[in-house]
């Protein structure tokens, strides 16, 4: 209770009657905060007491949570985030009682993210698809206010959002393309750019192999090379199989050892490249023979005339003279196997025969059921020197040329002319 009294003047009658004003004050002062930003990011805490009774006594404030309480002079800094406790008292002692303000200083740009294709794709990693990706900018202080992708601002929100994110359209050009993105929050801290990287490559790489001349013992001289297609895009590995001793693989190029095939055997062997970004291509080949053969003369031995070449198939020889330990699978049977003539010395030209004595005009051996084996009569201009015939079996010269295809496997059955 607070008040005054009055009455005539100069009145000291007891008799005069005075005035006296009386007023009830039991609420404390109306207390407000302001809190403004600086431009070094601090915050400038302003605290504002109002009391319409008795007036305000006293405005005090505490940064360390109530322990100890300053009174308030006038506007003071804070420089980190901290519940600001503040109260009023009247001269009458009365309060409204503690109030609290959470005072954000935010010295802490905008933390940048990115997911691609739904997280399955890492910047920078080579792809053979497209890339969808996702740029986020979050910031738990004041919140991100602006982001912006490639110079321009594609999403703001002006009070404080506690993110904002952009889904440009799918990168879909080969080559590396770059997406660069940065974001400013409300307190006006930018984050650095940040750059998203997108390398995609759809073109397969290539690969060669060439398979040495067949020897069921092994041979060297297999050779392969895995290259990136020309577009100098993604790195290529390469891989060999199915061989006895694999190369090294350091290089994209090299040489390889097939290894002993006994006849009867089939190696296929596969020169595989790869692309970082996933794109695949494979070449193979079979190396090995189903058949093998025998000869049933001296290859080595110099011939003139017409040429008798007069052979055993089997499965268990290759280029050596018969001696009865061969499995010999030669007949005339419907059944057993057909050598044909394909070619000599590699000539693209059909061999010419010495008329009725070979089957024509298939090119194919006649079986001779003396010999247990089969002859084919060569009668056609050659040079004195080591030739060849080339003959295929079950692979029928006629029908091959017909179609403009070469047979699948081929034997070289070997002899010497003299004119």
């Amino acid at each position: 209770v607070f008040g005054s009294s009055s009455g005539p003047e100069g009145c000291s009658n007891p008799d005069d009657v005075g005035v006296l004003a009386l007023a009830i004050d039991g609420t404390g002062p109306e207390t407000t905060i302001t809190v403004t930003t600086q431009p070094d990011a601090s915050a400038e805490v302003v605290i504002v007491a109002v009391d319409a009774g008795s007036g305000v006594k006293l405005v005090e404030y505490s940064l360390d949570g109530g322990v100890t309480w300053t009174e308030y002079t006038g506007p003071f800094p804070v420089t980190s985030t901290t519940t600001v406790l503040f109260r009023s008292f009247d001269y009458l002692d009365n309060s409204l009682g503690q109030q609290s303000e959470l005072v954000v200083v935010d010295t802490t740009p905008p933390a940048l993210s990115y997911k691609a294709n739904g997280g399955a794709y890492t910047s920078g990693d080579w792809t053979n698809g497209d890339v969808t990706v996702t740029v986020r900018a979050a910031d738990g202080e004041s919140g991100v206010a602006s982001l912006t992708v490639d110079g321009s601002e594609v999403a703001a929100d002006p009070d404080g959002a506690a993110f904002l994110e952009h889904t440009p359209e799918p990168i879909t050009d080969e080559g590396s393309t770059t997406v660069t993105y940065e974001a400013t929050d409300v307190a006006g801290n930018p984050s650095t750019a940040a750059e998203f990287v997108a390398k995609i490559d759809r073109t397969p790489p290539t690969a060669t192999l060439t398979l040495p001349d067949y020897h069921p013992d092994g041979a060297t001289g297999g050779t392969y090379s895995c290259t990136d297609a020309g577009d100098g895009l993604s790195p290529v590995s390469c891989v060999v199989e199915g061989v006895s001793v694999s190369p090294d693989l350091s290089g994209l190029s090299g040489t390889f050892t097939v290894g002993p095939t006994p006849v009867g055997t089939i190696r296929t062997v596969t020169v595989t490249a790869t692309d970082a970004a996933g794109n695949v291509f494979s070449v193979s080949e079979s190396y090995g023979r189903q058949y093998g053969f025998c000869y049933l003369y001296d290859p080595d031995k110099t011939t003139s005339g017409a040429v008798a070449v007069k052979i055993r198939i089997t499965t268990n020889t290759w280029d050596v003279q018969c001696d009865g330990t061969e499995n010999n699978i030669s007949g005339g049977g419907p059944n057993d196997p057909r050598p044909y003539a394909w070619s000599v010395d590699g000539d693209p030209a059909p061999p010419q025969d010495s008329g009725k004595a070979n089957q024509d005009p298939t090119y194919q051996f006649r079986y001779d059921r003396k010999l247990g084996g089969y002859i084919y009569n060569l009668n056609m201009p050659l040079a004195d020197g080591p030739h060849y015939l080339e003959f295929t079996v079950n692979e029928d010269p006629v029908t091959l040329r017909a179609a403009g295809a070469d047979p699948l496997v081929t034997y070289l059955a070997r002899f010497v002319y003299r004119n």
